[in-house]
């Protein structure tokens, strides 16, 4: 039994001291591994305090040392710009302004000469407008007939018969001319009873100028300008499409004083 007691004691001793041994081991390395961690860490900050000094001098150095770099830069490329221009305005001649006067001068002759030619313009317009639209043949023709049926009526008669007569002449279904209306056979009574070529005598004579006579004239201009409308007891009238006159006229829708008219 002491034997045995003996062997079971050398085991526990030998047992106790390898546990001994290993927790010494790993102490040993949790300790190592603590320094290590410790020194890296001690690592890092000192590159981050390193760097950032690097950066701190860099900063300093870039401005201390681009400041004065930029302006002389600056300077020297504003100096050999200005040079050249210098020369160049030197050698380039400005043109001579012209005098404000003058200017004006201008200005007004060219106004001057556009009013002109408006007026001119204005001229030519007139007389195209106030252009007779009508010949000495027609004016003598239209008098003598107007007198010869109307001449003791009022104007607005005379100028009617001298609408009628025009009229004819625009329609399709009467001779296209004041001769070829007036001369219509069986148209007007005058014609045929000679009273026409007593008139067409007086006109010829110069001796056609009593004051009827005179509104015959006056109503046949109008009448061949293209007058159509007729003032009679203060009311005007269009008779654009009267073509037939008389003392007495089935269907007149028309009169003016002895006249009706269709």
């Amino acid at each position: 039994m002491k034997s045995i007691k003996r062997a079971l004691c050398s085991v526990l001793v030998c047992f106790g001291a390898f546990m001994f041994c290993t927790g010494t081991a790993d102490a040993a390395e949790g300790a190592d591994a603590v320094v290590a961690e410790s020194a890296d860490n001690n690592f890092v900050d000192n590159n981050v305090t390193d760097n950032l000094a690097t950066e701190e001098i860099v900063c300093e150095q870039n401005v201390d040392l681009g400041t004065p770099v930029v302006l002389d830069q600056t300077t020297t490329v504003f100096d050999n710009v200005s040079a050249p221009l210098a020369a160049q305005t030197a050698d380039t001649q400005l043109p001579e302004l012209q005098p404000l006067e003058e200017a004006q001068v201008v200005v007004e002759t060219g106004a001057a000469d556009d009013s002109s030619e408006d007026k001119k313009e204005t001229e030519t317009k007139k007389k195209k407008k106030n252009k007779k639209k009508y010949n000495k043949a027609d004016l003598r023709l239209l008098s003598c007939i107007i007198s010869c049926e109307s001449n003791n009526e009022p104007y607005a008669g005379k100028l009617a018969v001298g609408i009628v007569v025009m009229n004819r002449v625009k329609a399709k279904a009467f001779p296209n001319s004041v001769k070829g209306v007036i001369y219509q056979k069986s148209q007007f009574s005058p014609v045929r009873n000679g009273a026409m070529k007593r008139a067409l005598a007086r006109y010829d004579a110069g001796k056609f100028n009593s004051k009827n006579e005179k509104q015959c004239i006056k109503a046949a201009k109008e009448a061949l300008d293209g007058v159509k409308v007729v003032t009679y007891s203060g009311k005007k009238k269009n008779m654009k499409t009267y073509h037939y006159f008389s003392g007495s006229l089935r269907g007149a829708r028309y009169r003016i004083s002895g006249h009706q008219f269709k």
